[in-house]
């Protein structure tokens, strides 16, 4: 595991396959986590978002620095209605997106 930046991003690596945890990190307002060199066009298997920080912007970030198969949405409402609205809203900039939209869900990826 290589701590990005202390308590703001995680770039975990476990069994061949790499995800990026951003926390509460909103990715447009901390352009220097990428100025370090970590991020070269490096593949992700999944990054996780919150669901607040799906800019065009967060878009263009990601697709700069990182090929990314699967982006998971985090900390979303948890009224259904909310969540579907949400989930049409983040396809528009992100289709690689998942969302869990029930409580203690499980997916392999």
């Amino acid at each position: 595991m290589v701590n990005v930046a202390p308590s703001v991003i995680y770039l975990i690596e476990v069994g061949g396959k790499r995800l990026l945890h951003v926390g509460d990190a909103v990715l447009s307002q901390n352009p220097e986590l990428f100025n370090d060199g970590v991020f070269e066009k490096v593949d992700l298997h999944i990054v996780f978002l919150e669901y607040f920080d799906s800019s065009e912007e967060t878009r263009a970030i990601l697709d700069r620095w990182m090929n990314i198969d699967r982006t998971v949405f985090m900390h979303l409402p948890t009224q259904a209605d909310e969540i579907e609205t949400n989930s049409q809203q983040l396809e528009l900039t992100f289709a690689n997106r998942v969302i869990f939209d029930t409580l203690l869900q499980i997916r392999e990826f």
